[in-house]
Order: structure tokens, then sequence, then C-alpha cells
């Protein structure tokens, strides 16, 4: 099992602090479509995130979800935070079932819209599986944007 969890840390937080997640009750506090959750002890998830704060030129990070399901080729969602597309850089995460090593079924191109201002995720062709991923939107300040921009020759 894949757990992503999505969360906003408040004010106050000094660089070095540790988050630890745990599950108190999986069976009232976990989803699943099918099956059942077991058990419904507390559930300590090992490791520790150590917490930093991000340097002055990071504007903003969006957590979004998109999902390709079967004979879909592309799906978007619109950004919330009225992001400069220009200075933003998505970064994926994927969960996928059923699919083959086929790059087709594991590659995807993400690129921005600006009207309405939102994240796009295509494959090359309609799968019959179904894909799920996690972007993260980092919005940049424009002066480090120019440089992490490179090209292949």
């Amino acid at each position: 099992m894949c757990v992503y969890v999505v969360l906003d840390v408040g004010s106050g937080v000094s660089d070095g602090e540790t988050l630890d997640i745990k599950i108190d009750d999986p069976s009232t506090e976990v989803t699943v479509s099918t099956g059942t959750v077991a058990p419904n002890t507390p559930m300590e998830i090992s490791g520790s995130t150590y917490l930093v704060t991000l340097p002055a030129y990071v504007k903003s990070v969006e957590y979004v979800e998109i999902q390709l399901g079967s004979g879909t080729a592309s799906a978007s969602t619109d950004l919330a935070k009225g992001q400069d597309i220009n200075n933003c850089v998505p970064f994926d995460t994927q969960m996928h079932t059923g699919m083959s090593d086929d790059f087709d079924d594991t590659l995807l191109d993400i690129y921005f819209e600006s009207s309405p201002i939102r994240v796009t995720a295509v494959r090359r062709a309609a799968g019959d599986k179904y894909r799920h991923f996690l972007l993260r939107i980092l919005s940049i300040l424009p002066d480090i944007r120019r440089l992490l921009q490179f090209k292949f020759l």
C-alpha cells in the first residue's frame, strides 16, 4: 500500500524539527474503495520527516491530484494559488495499476495552461489502465528560474 500524506505545517516550526505520523485507528481513518481495513489499533509509520524552512526563493507549493482512467489520454486540474506559470516547476509522484513497463503507460507530458491557470497531464494514447498521480507545483522567484533552465543538446 502507498500512502500520500498532505498537510500544512503551521508557523513557529524550526529547521531540524521532526514530524512523525501515526494512524490512531486505521479502520476509521483510512478509506479504501474495495476490501476492508485492519487492524483497528494504532499504527506507527516508520521513519521521521525532518522539517526545513523553505528558502526565500520559493514562493509557494501547491499539491494537486490528477487521475487518468481507462480510455483517457489527458486530464487537467486548476491551480488555486494564482501562480505565474512561467515561474512554476511540476514534480510528479505516480501510482499506477495494471500497467506494463512500456513507456506509453508510464511516461507523461506535464505542462501548464494559462486560461484558466491549470496543469495538464497527457499520455501518448488513451490507455486501458488506471493512473493516479500527485503533483507538487513549486512556484519560484524569476531570478531562480533562470538558474534552473537548461537545454538538451
